[in-house]
């Protein structure tokens, strides 16, 4: 949806198309499709045409293994293998990587880099990983593939099942009494380099534009905050300023610090972060108040 609104916003020239396997009917232009079903996805495509093909398809939540391949890997490898196959049409296709796919990463070697070696260490981060050697093995067999590793998204319609996003639609349900506590949190001393979803949505686009077929680049900001700074800020935007917080059993942090260099996409696409992240946290909590019911 990020991506969608930031093309329509800002490049007029540009006609968005989308699959959607959540919607009840296609429309003029959200198809309603399976990518599993390849007849399906080569029937779209084929009356699509595209220029730019944004794989954005996925689901960060484990659920079972099956289910997690045919989500993640299989339907990645019907889009690329149908694209193949479709010799006439020849679109760039942009896939999104995640910050994941490093794992653990020692100070020493921050801010990381693109050619640093993966080591993920959750299942999200292991099933991005064979998603992007999948893809550029289709790159290897000629199609126009580019990657973008995505490090961790937070502003406008920032998606509930990521941190931030979870923690600003909970203080958005409180000020208006449907809540009570803050729960779910895992750790506030955790660190993460933050993005914006509509820098997110720039770089892909500049990507589409400028990137090198074949490369991987990081989309980050280069900086790292711990939640505790983010919510301490989240507070000062609030209508409420105490909060009750609930740690979920077990609470710990997969990876303590992380923050990506951004050097590589800023040099070949001239792309750089423009939304500050206090700026981030206030249009994240401002679409939450006006759409806690989403």
């Amino acid at each position: 949806r990020s991506l969608r609104e930031y093309i329509e916003s800002n490049i007029p020239s540009f006609e968005v198309y989308g699959i959607d396997v959540s919607v009840k009917k296609s429309s003029k232009r959200i198809f309603r499709c399976n990518l599993n079903n390849q007849k399906a996805l080569k029937s779209i495509i084929q009356k699509i045409s595209p220029h730019y093909v944004f794989h954005l398809a996925g689901s960060t939540t484990r659920g079972d293994v099956s289910s997690s391949f045919l989500t993640n890997i299989l339907s990645t490898y019907n889009l690329l293998d149908v694209l193949h196959e479709l010799k006439s049409i020849k679109p760039r296709v942009i896939i999104p990587g995640s910050a994941a796919e490093y794992g653990r990463v020692s100070q020493r070697d921050m801010p990381v880099k693109e050619s640093y070696p993966l080591k993920p260490i959750n299942f999200y981060g292991h099933m991005k990983t064979y998603q992007i050697i999948l893809a550029l093995s289709f790159c290897e067999k000629g199609l126009d593939v580019v990657v973008g590793r995505i490090f961790n998204a937070v502003g406008r319609g920032s998606p509930q099942r990521l941190v931030m996003g979870n923690l600003v639609n909970q203080i958005a349900l409180i000020e208006k009494g449907k809540k009570k506590t803050i729960t779910g949190v895992k750790s506030l001393t955790s660190k993460r380099d933050y993005i914006d979803v509509a820098d997110v949505s720039s770089a892909l686009v500049s990507l589409a534009k400028k990137g090198k077929k074949g490369e991987i680049y990081n989309i980050c900001s280069g900086k790292s905050y711990n939640v505790k700074e983010l919510l301490a800020n989240l507070i000062k935007l609030s209508s409420c300023k105490k909060f009750a917080i609930k740690f979920s059993p077990k609470s710990f942090s997969e990876v303590k610090d992380i923050r990506g260099s951004n050097r590589k996409i800023k040099k070949d696409t001239g792309w750089s972060p423009k939304v500050d992240i206090v700026d981030s946290l206030k249009n994240a909590l401002d679409y939450c108040r006006d759409n806690d019911d989403r």
